[in-house]
């Protein structure tokens, strides 16, 4: 089983590279599965048979797999990236925190297969339903920002990055471009960020990583300076 990284926050010494893409959620969907699989005892099931309850984690999981594979790929191209990056104590973390010479990049991966994702100016719906997503991907980024500005000295800006999984049956409309908020599908990948202008030397990008990955960066004894709100 994976450790449950996806409920608590990291230990100082913790290094978060060694955190697996997908790790969380499927944690998570082992919870779920054992904690029903106890309550159902008189079912005839197989112990392993998975309940419908763990399926969007484990979907979320194959989506995360599945993005942080062809991020990893970039490393020739002198980029690094971190898995389940932690936001808060309850359990929030930034799915892929991709760093490189094109800028430094916190992405929440959606899986929605087969949907159809309407993206405007101001807001993205999923099969007609209005989600929340434009805001939680700022709200992630501008506290990564604060985090990393505040751990390497550098004017690290982090943009907000939205990636939907929704495989060949999926609909994407694109009727506006978010502020702020870059939105890709799978098929983008990995081309989006390669071609990418130089926003960083290969040095900064090693800084920015080794304080990324340290745990206890995200959790400081000493809070970060705050930043201006945003202009909209």
């Amino acid at each position: 089983m994976a450790e449950q990284v996806w409920s608590r926050r990291p230990a100082a010494d913790e290094d978060l590279a060694l955190r697996l893409p997908g790790q969380g959620m499927r944690a998570r969907a082992q919870e779920i599965h054992d904690a029903l699989a106890a309550r159902r005892t008189g079912l005839r099931r197989k112990q392993q048979e998975p309940f419908p309850e763990e399926w969007p984690w484990t979907r979320a999981a194959e989506g995360e797999e599945f993005v942080g594979a062809v991020l990893g790929g970039l490393h020739t191209s002198g980029w690094r990236v971190l898995h389940g990056v932690p936001v808060d104590g309850e359990g929030g973390a930034i799915d892929h925190l991709l760093i490189g010479p094109g800028g430094v990049f916190s992405i929440d991966t959606k899986a929605r297969a087969g949907a159809q994702i309407w993206v405007g100016s101001r807001v993205i719906k999923v099969d007609g339903d209005e989600k929340e997503y434009l805001w939680i991907a700022r709200h992630q980024a501008r506290h990564a920002t604060k985090v990393l500005r505040f751990a390497t000295g550098l004017p690290v800006e982090v943009k907000p990055t939205l990636i939907f999984v929704g495989g060949p049956e999926a609909t994407v409309v694109r009727a506006g471009r978010p502020r702020e908020v870059l939105v890709l599908t799978e098929f983008d990948l990995p081309r989006a960020f390669a071609e990418l202008p130089p926003q960083h030397s290969p040095q900064e990008v090693s800084a920015i990583f080794e304080r990324a990955r340290r745990g206890g960066t995200w959790f400081p004894k000493v809070a970060a300076v705050e930043l201006p709100p945003p202009q909209v």
